[in-house]
């Protein structure tokens, strides 16, 4: 399962975000996050 999603915050940066998330039997097995900060 891969997600992606842009955030910002209340400061007005803001972040490219990713979410992993590996699934082994049917379950959820493993997940990873990682963020980017994005230049205006």
């Amino acid at each position: 399962m891969v997600s992606y999603a842009i955030v910002t915050f209340p400061n007005g940066s803001a972040d490219a975000l990713m979410y992993l998330g590996i699934l082994k039997d049917g379950k959820l097995f493993r997940t990873e996050t990682r963020s980017t900060p994005l230049s205006k």
